[in-house]
């Protein structure tokens, strides 16, 4: 994701990929890299470039429902031969990401708690990679359609696969 992101946002800044040395690095690694000027940015998923303002090793330029709104991230996924022996838990495992979902939207304290625990991070970072986050519980077919265009126009996925296959395993809204 982060790749189509990055090469989205170059694309509506009128800047080839071809201009940007581009430089593959684990998200840790990253915040380290920017604060010894051994890149000049990164893009990654947070918390990590909010972690990168609270070290003030950098800042934000823009977030990524700036570069596409409402984009798919984050999503589950499962093969169609667990889904046709297992519906159940499908459902279980849809209906528990959707309350998470609304958890988190409901009680960002609790929420930012959590974060806190898990990423290990201190509160301010979890509170400002939090509010760079729209959390929601649609996968919008619009959107999934053209991040497949984008794997196809990579060749990171065969470009014979057809698009209406793909999303042919899409739910119906």
């Amino acid at each position: 994701m982060q790749d189509f992101l990055l090469r989205r946002a170059l694309k509506q800044q009128g800047i080839a990929v071809n201009e940007i040395k581009l430089l593959v690095l684990k998200p840790p690694e990253m915040i380290p890299a920017l604060s010894r000027k051994d890149i000049d940015a990164f893009i990654a998923w947070e918390p990590y470039p909010s972690k990168a303002v609270t070290e003030n090793a950098g800042r934000i330029l823009m977030t990524s429902h700036q570069i596409w709104a409402q984009h798919p991230c984050c999503v589950i996924v499962a093969d169609e031969a667990f889904c046709g022996k297992h519906p159940e838990m499908v459902q279980k495992l849809k209906s528990v990401h959707r309350r998470a979902v609304e958890f988190i939207n409901a009680n960002r304290p609790k929420a930012i708690a959590i974060g806190v625990n898990y990423t290990g991070m201190d509160g301010k970072t979890v509170t400002a990679a939090l509010g760079n986050i729209t959390y929601g519980g649609v996968l919008e077919r619009q959107y999934v359609a053209e991040y497949v265009d984008f794997l196809r126009e990579l060749r990171y996925i065969r470009p014979d696969i057809a698009k209406d296959v793909l999303m042919s395993i899409l739910p119906e809204q």
